[in-house]
């Protein structure tokens, strides 16, 4: 081979990722020249219509068919009691929103009464038509003495949430906020009381069912474990800067090293595979889209021209996938079905299931 066709070979392998790389449309009108200083969230519901929440004034934008927005509507709010981390839609279209030490429940737009979590949440969603959160145990907090370990997935009942699923602590002894890493998970509904379970730092998705501790099946990379950057010499420094009109004289200070695998999961297409789209923990600098054929016992990856810059959200709409970034003042985004099954998808040969 002369050393021209070398130096093109080269070359090709070298941008590859690029040139194969999906691009995905910005939504068009307002949906591209709105843009707020707070988070944002695209959801669907069971119909395929989709939806794009307003973090700063619960505004819910309905998307067209054209890819604008539509006459928005308002979360009825009682009481605020923080910035909106996380929001799920519901088959119906109610919503349940994670305001960082309480989650709250819109049905019909007005917010329904839950009861008050002893957790943190860090996630939430719907099974069944229910609220449902993802929680951490506060720095502190007794035990309730259960040998399976402290709750890991929540359901509100009359006065109380009760635990569905217990998971025993895990992480380093000398970094508590690592522990975050193992637990923090994404859930959606399956259908016919199954979900999906997939934790956000670690590529690992689990297939459960409802009432039972442990899951039907799993989807790993490897063994599953979180990705963690490593620690600096100034960690503790930044963290002690952010905190400096708090006394930290007696506090335990930790550091989050985290980085996200797993950003959000949707359902839908023609073959109703589950769509997972992949941060930088595994895809690095521009996130990935995954294509997970549950029964086939096959995962297929697409890279994406979307940067990986932090959380996003992503919904299954009739016509194809929609993305958005968390902040508002970033890009919203869309992809059709034709174009997804045109994609040079390529198998993810180091995917595992079990059993």
């Amino acid at each position: 081979m002369s050393y021209r066709r070398l130096f093109i070979l080269a070359f090709l392998l070298l941008v590859s990722p690029r040139l194969w790389a999906v691009d995905l449309l910005p939504l068009k009108g307002a949906a591209a020249t709105l843009h707020w200083d707070a988070p944002q969230f695209v959801q669907a519901d069971a119909q395929g219509n989709v939806y794009l929440l307003r973090g700063d004034t619960l505004e819910v934008y309905p998307v067209t068919k054209a890819h604008d927005l539509g006459e928005p509507a308002r979360l009825e709010l009682g009481v605020r009691s923080g910035p909106v981390i996380d929001a799920a839609m519901s088959p119906r279209g109610d919503w349940v929103l994670n305001l960082g030490a309480e989650v709250h429940y819109f049905s019909d737009g007005k917010d329904k009464p839950l009861p008050a979590l002893r957790q943190k949440p860090v996630s939430v969603g719907f099974l069944r038509g229910e609220p449902v959160a993802m929680v951490v145990p506060f720095r502190g907090e007794p035990a309730d003495g259960d040998r399976r370990g402290p709750p890991l997935l929540l359901r509100p009942g009359h006065d109380s949430w009760s635990p569905e699923i217990r998971e025993p602590l895990q992480g380093g002894p000398g970094n508590a906020g690592d522990g975050r890493a193992y637990r923090a998970a994404l859930v959606l509904d399956g259908g016919e009381g199954r979900y999906f379970l997939a934790r956000q730092y670690a590529y690992r998705i689990e297939l459960r069912r409802l009432g039972r501790d442990r899951p039907l099946e799993e989807l790993r990379l490897g063994r599953g474990e979180p990705v963690l950057r490593k620690s600096t010499a100034g960690d503790e420094q930044r963290l002690r800067a952010m905190a400096q009109d708090t006394d930290t004289a007696h506090a335990t200070m930790s550091v989050f090293h985290g980085v996200s695998a797993i950003l959000a999961l949707a359902r839908g297409g023609a073959g109703g595979h589950l769509y997972v789209l992949v941060g930088a923990g595994v895809a690095g600098e521009r996130c990935a889209l995954d294509r997970v054929s549950w029964d086939e016992r096959r995962v297929e990856r697409v890279p994406l021209n979307l940067p990986c810059l932090g959380r996003a959200s992503l919904a299954a709409g009739r016509d194809g996938l929609y993305f958005a970034e968390f902040h508002g003042e970033r890009g919203r985004y869309f992809i059709s079905w034709a174009a997804l099954e045109a994609a040079p998808w390529s198998l993810v040969k180091e995917a595992a299931f079990t059993p």
